[in-house]
């Protein structure tokens, strides 16, 4: 405990309510103020944004759900960033359970970390079908539970883990960022992933790629001071990608790529 205090970053001491209104700009100001870990997200953001073609395009409408204190826009400006609550660092405020945008509207949606704390996962799931245009994506970045990665979010992380038969997040705190169950995401797609097929047949899961390792941990992610000096991060990504068939058992995160199938296409293939 000793350590681990010693360990704390001098700005995430300052924060006395993880819900505060406060925490965004904190959270914004430690990962600038950590290169390593600023490479980190610009990482996740590849990942997210990767599976459109023209991101940069203005006719290209993706919308990052949860963007909070830091998000698309330092990297991709033209990317709608939303959140619950209004905050200086982003576009507009949406409720992931009801969406402001119309039917087939969006290109993609995207989330960092985030699904886990929406309350009622079915119903952003049943906004994102409507909102999302055919061929659209529903792409995002959540916790894996691998043997290493459990070890780590049940002993060294503060958000609560439940491997409940709901996919809602148990009640309890009504915080933004304290109403959280990180096992869920993985409850989802990977426990009960037939279920998620036979809920939602127009989204169709393209893609779960295992990521981070070790790299987000030793940069100290928002808690935390860099584990190991920031010139070291190119040889730490190095190692994770040799160590990539290990990844079942070492992933961290995950991400999830989903894609809304066309119900023409569907029904001349003979799906219903």
């Amino acid at each position: 405990m000793i350590i681990l205090n010693w360990l704390r970053h001098p700005l995430a001491k300052s924060i006395t309510d993880i819900d505060g209104e406060n925490t965004y700009k904190v959270h914004r100001d430690i990962i600038l103020s950590k290169p390593f870990l600023l490479k980190i997200y610009h990482v996740f953001y590849q990942y997210l944004l990767a599976p459109f073609k023209n991101t940069t395009s203005k006719q290209t409408k993706i919308v990052e759900i949860g963007a909070g204190g830091f998000n698309a826009n330092y990297f991709h400006p033209e990317v709608i960033t939303t959140d619950l609550h209004q905050t200086p660092f982003i576009k507009q405020i949406e409720n992931a359970h009801s969406l402001s945008f119309k039917n087939d509207e969006l290109d993609g949606i995207i989330l960092v970390d985030v699904l886990h704390h929406i309350p009622h996962p079915e119903m952003f799931f049943k906004e994102a079908l409507r909102c999302i245009k055919p061929g659209g994506k529903l792409v995002m970045i959540e916790p894996y539970y691998s043997f290493w990665g459990s070890l780590v979010y049940k002993n060294l992380h503060h958000e609560p883990w439940s491997d409940c038969e709901s996919w809602d997040i148990p009640i309890g705190s009504s915080g933004r960022l304290s109403v959280a169950n990180m096992k869920m995401p993985y409850n989802i797609f990977i426990r009960d992933r037939a279920k998620f097929e036979k809920l939602y047949p127009e989204l169709k899961i393209k893609k779960i790629d295992k990521i981070n390792f070790f790299y987000y941990l030793l940069s100290g992610g928002l808690s935390y001071r860099n584990v190991i000096p920031s010139f070291l991060g190119r040889l730490i990504f190095i190692i994770e990608k040799i160590l990539k068939p290990l990844s079942s058992f070492l992933a961290m995160h995950m991400v999830v790529e989903i894609e809304k199938n066309d119900p023409k296409q569907r029904l001349s293939l003979g799906i219903t």
